[in-house]
């Protein structure tokens, strides 16, 4: 009791040194230096994003990436474009019009430096009102793969729209280690490892430099590379077309992907069931009936007559690369060969089952084509799923305005149902009825990484997550009711103008769903007026997108997460290692060949917490079966459970891997542990082989990112027990490797977290929570905590709330049951006589209530309180800072998007050693909040701004007299602003602002 009174009393003292020494001329000194600011970088982004977001009739749409955290979308209305943010010359251009606007607002997308990152890669004028350039992102002129954007400018050199992703702050060795001789022999290896085939019956493309982050394409971090990148082909075309990526300076497979689908100038074959192509021509324009009577090749010639048809009549275009290209088919390919394909070049069908009597299955494979040659949409999870789908879409409107084959009620919207021997692959109205997802929170929608042999991967659900857009199709089609939404439907003239726009115009080869969702409501914009198209019914179409949940992430995403405990009930580590205090608990070596594993790595931070973890590197391709392994046994009572972070890259789907085994007899002998994953198991069996680990089960190819996994160690209570992370490597092509962090041996118990959150209840309202409230503020504290932000925080919040509440305010308590109340609710304990004297005193002298309740909160004796409960809550300063504005000036806790915004530009800052910009971005949040509506409605006095700016900005409660200093300063004439900059530069923010820089870079 003595040593919190003390502590105040230093506190005291303390604050008085660092603020009654302000004088009136620093006081002058600091207001003329916030002017500066204000002009200058303070609120620098908030004023572009207006000027560049505002078309002054009403704020554009926009979106942001959920990796890069920049803008992926900026739209508006045609009638009513964003103006140039800087004046173009009367000559400019549509394509300087284009760059005009990002040479001021690039930096929103993430561009530094739009003339040397951005090259045309494509420019139109669509129509009469607007013009497209695409943008292909480079870096030192080497392309950045699915870095690009799209910018629609309309007649007066406004902007319409602009989308696509930016790679942001590139930073790479664009001197390749691997020559691309030797990257293209790597690539035919991987290659011949992967098909069965000799190196010789395949064929590569030139290797040409790229930049590649697996960021742009799919979920999950990853590094930026310098790549070659690569088609490899089988010599004698199969439906192979393999797009590989070589890591020029390490030679591992980045990235390596089946880039065909296999599901009027017209020219059709047969194969004569041989592989050679094109084979024998049996139809073009002068025999368009196919004498003969093949009927395969009379429906494949004249299928393709109606797709051209289609697109023709419209869209106006002239075949798949819309300058006439000849539509060349090839029936009859092999012997009982099951399936069709858009080689890159023709159309393929094989000889089992009628493929080509199937007017959809026809029209889906060349607009494979006609995907080629405007968005070039990668075949590869989300933005393959979206591939896949429009081929499904103009297939299927291709079958339904032909007259030909059966369009019943029972099979309209069915595709395939015409393939003899076969029937319909999927159901577009109702994708469910083919295991499809009709909604991205399905649980039919596939997230299965390509890391699982048995699946393999289907390039990440591309055939299955279709089935998300080919439900919105139909719902704009045909309406309907589906998920919340009623769509009145559009017919199929006005959807097929709105997707033939968002095809062709506003597509990137990385788009995802999430982009999908804002291109489908800009495209209908953009094409009001034609054909009778309204924005009412683009209403249709954006409510048709939500139905399907297009702008939401799937369920279980790309990066599972594991649970800790069940709901209700809190950790107890019985073993923790987060490594950022070195690997003194690990040993490292070798059953094969030579140790991979080490702490840290050196390409780089890639930690699940902090900044370090433990790395097993795939590099060099030599056989090797190395370990990582804890130095001591753990006791286990009942019910414990192992959970570990860990992300891994490892050669091929199944030809290295890593398996966790576990010792209970002081490591002589170990036991695969496979059997105990109760949460992200092994992904399959290890290829026979070279690999010492070959056959058994074990984690595969690439996790795409951190994920965690957990072990139900039930079996093996009372036991002591340690682990080891064991990595089998072949000699022939590598990988990545394998990182973990954050291992953690625990049992579960009834949760503290609850139980003080029903405390709160009784000793502030002295009652029993209301139904769901202690579950409701249960998981919103441990969703800030998944923030990164320090547990404390979410019963401060609580406490503050409660405090302020009408119930508490109504009860009428004397200050000295204030005072035990707050002893008693952030304590723990009852207050002495003489505590409760002393801060009564400091009440009838003036302090509020809330600035007592700051140093309650602040105070030491909380923390160690929370300590005793919760283990270490220290957080980094920086998120203490964010959080501290969103407290200090909302009274509120940060919600997701806006915390991880603003800590990512605290972390710039903080990476740069940068002290000023730190001040100037606490300057501009406090400003943001301050002059925001949220704030507004606080309409706080000029006793509770003081309290915000203690609160907020220096994290700890008021002295009486520094609070007292301030309060006559603003009563006289301090306006708030010219006030926060005082506070932002005084001595005391300083030593925030030196501990935020000293704790280093988090990433």
């Amino acid at each position: 009791m003595k040593e919190f009174r003390f502590y105040f009393k230093r506190m005291r003292q303390a604050a008085r040194r660092a603020f009654i020494v302000i004088s009136a001329a620093a006081l002058f000194w600091s207001l003329g230096g916030y002017i500066e600011t204000a002009k200058g970088s303070a609120l620098s982004m908030e004023m572009l994003r207006s000027q560049c977001l505002n078309n002054g009739h009403a704020a554009a749409k926009s979106a942001y990436h959920s990796q890069t955290g920049n803008l992926r979308f900026v739209g508006t209305d045609t009638g009513y474009p964003i103006p140039q943010p800087a004046k173009l010359p009367a000559s400019a251009s549509f394509k300087d019009a284009a760059r005009g606007y990002l040479s001021v607002c690039g930096s929103l997308f993430g561009l530094k430096d739009h003339a040397a990152e951005l090259a045309v890669k494509r420019q139109k004028v669509i129509d009469e009102r607007r013009s497209l350039v695409r943008f292909q992102q480079v870096y030192q002129g080497i392309p950045v793969i699915a870095g690009e954007l799209n910018v629609q400018v309309s007649d007066v050199n406004d902007i319409i729209s602009v989308n696509g992703e930016i790679l942001p702050d590139i930073s790479v060795e664009t001197s390749p280690m691997i020559d691309a001789a030797s990257a293209k022999d790597m690539a035919l290896q991987h290659m011949a490892k992967k098909y069965g085939f000799g190196v010789s019956d395949l064929k590569t493309t030139q290797p040409e430099l790229w930049i590649y982050n697996p960021i742009l394409i799919q979920h999950g971090g990853g590094f930026t590379s310098l790549v070659w990148r690569m088609d490899i082909t089988y010599r004698e075309l199969s439906p192979i077309r393999e797009l590989v990526l070589i890591d020029a300076q390490r030679g591992n497979v980045a990235l390596s992907f089946n880039q065909i689908d296999t599901a009027k100038n017209r020219e059709t074959y047969t194969a004569l069931n041989g592989t050679t192509l094109p084979g024998t021509l049996v139809c073009n324009e002068s025999n368009p009936s196919c004498t003969g009577g093949d009927s395969h090749a009379v429906a494949a010639h004249t299928y393709a007559g109606d797709t051209y048809n289609f697109y023709f009549n419209y869209h106006g275009r002239d075949s798949i690369n819309n300058a006439g290209m000849t539509l060349r088919s090839t029936v009859h390919y092999g012997s009982g060969y099951n399936n069709a394909f858009w080689n890159g070049s023709q159309m393929v069908y094989g000889d089992a089952y009628g493929y080509p009597l199937a007017d959809d299955v026809v029209g889906h494979e060349l607009t494979h084509g006609v995907t080629q040659y405007e968005s070039g949409l990668f075949y590869y999870y989300q933005s393959g799923a979206i591939n896949e789908s429009l081929s499904d879409v103009w297939g299927e409107f291709v079958d339904l305005i032909n007259g030909s084959g059966n369009d019943a009620p029972g099979v309209r919207w069915q595709m395939g149902e015409d393939v003899s021997g076969l029937g319909a692959l999927r159901n577009m109205q109702n994708p469910p009825a083919f295991s499809d997802p009709d909604k991205m929170t399905s649980p039919y929608y596939y997230t299965v990484t390509c890391g699982n042999s048995t699946s393999n991967c289907d390039n990440g659900g591309v055939h299955i997550n279709s089935g998300v857009n080919n439900k919105a199709v139909y719902l704009m089609t045909d309406g309907g009711t589906f998920n919340g939404q009623t769509v009145t439907g559009l017919d199929i003239t006005k959807v097929a103008k709105i997707y033939y726009e968002v095809q062709t115009n506003l597509l990137t080869s990385g788009s995802d769903y999430a982009d999908l969702y804002e291109a489908l409501y800009q495209g209908c914009k953009n094409v009001i007026g034609v054909s009778g198209i309204s924005i009412s019914d683009c209403q249709e179409v954006r409510e048709a997108a939500l139905a399907v949940e297009m702008n939401q992430e799937p369920v279980a995403g790309y990066n599972p997460e594991a649970p800790l405990c069940p709901t209700g009930q809190t950790p107890l580590n019985l073993f923790f290692d987060d490594l950022e205090g070195g690997s003194g608990n690990w040993t490292f070596g070798a059953l094969n060949g030579s140790s991979r594993w080490g702490y840290d790595s050196p390409y780089g931070r890639f930690a699940y917490s902090g900044l370090h973890f433990l790395y097993a590197d795939d590099y060099p391709d030599e056989v090797s079966d190395s370990y990582a392994a804890m130095n001591a046994s753990v006791l286990l009572p009942a019910n414990a459970y192992l959970r570990f972070a860990h992300a891994y890259g490892f050669e091929g789907i199944n030809n290295d891997g890593g398996v966790l085994e576990y010792s209970t007899n002081g490591g002589v002998s170990w036991f695969d542990a496979g059997s105990l994953f109760d949460y992200n198991g092994y992904d399959g069996a290890i290829a026979a082989g070279a690999n010492p680990l070959a056959g058994r089960s074990a984690f595969l190819a690439d996790s795409h990112g951190y994920i965690s996994s957990r072990l139900s160690l039930a079996s093996l209570s009372g036991q002591n027990v340690r682990f080891r992370w064991r990595m089998g490597l072949n000699s022939t092509v590598y990988d990545w490797g394998w990182w973990l962090d954050d291992v953690q041996i625990y049992t579960c118990a009834q949760s503290d977290l609850m139980t003080l959150v029903t405390w709160y209840y009784n000793s502030i309202l002295n009652r029993v929570p209301e139904p769901g409230g202690a579950e409701g503020w249960t998981t919103e504290i441990q969703r800030i905590v998944s923030l990164g932000i320090d547990i404390k925080e979410g019963f401060i919040a609580l406490g503050k709330l409660f405090f302020n509440s009408a119930e508490y305010l109504n009860m009428n308590s004397t200050d000295n049951q204030y005072i035990t109340d707050q002893y008693e609710t952030f304590l723990g304990r009852t207050p002495s006589q003489g505590e409760v004297d002393y801060w009564a005193g400091e009440l009838s002298g003036g302090l509020t209530r809330n600035l007592l309740m700051n140093y309650f909160v602040f105070s030491e004796e909380f923390k160690s309180y929370m300590d005793g409960l919760f283990g270490d809550t220290t957080v980094r300063p920086e998120y203490n800072l964010v959080n501290d504005l969103y407290r200090g000036f909302l009274s509120r806790l940060p919600d997701d998007a806006g915390f991880n915004y603003w800590l990512a530009q605290m972390q710039t800052a903080q990476c740069n050693g940068d002290p000023q910009a730190i001040r100037d971005l606490t300057s501009q949040m406090a400003l943001l909040f301050l002059n925001s509506q949220e704030y507004a409605d606080r309409n706080t006095s000029n006793s509770e701004y003081i309290e915000d700016l203690y609160n907020g900005i220096l994290r700890r409660g008021a002295e009486l007299a520094g609070y007292q200093y301030w309060l006559g300063a603003l009563n006289g004439g301090t306006t708030r602003p010219e006030m926060l900059q005082l506070f932002v530069d005084s001595t005391e923010f300083q030593g925030r602002v030196t501990e935020v820089i000293n704790a280093g870079c988090a990433y």
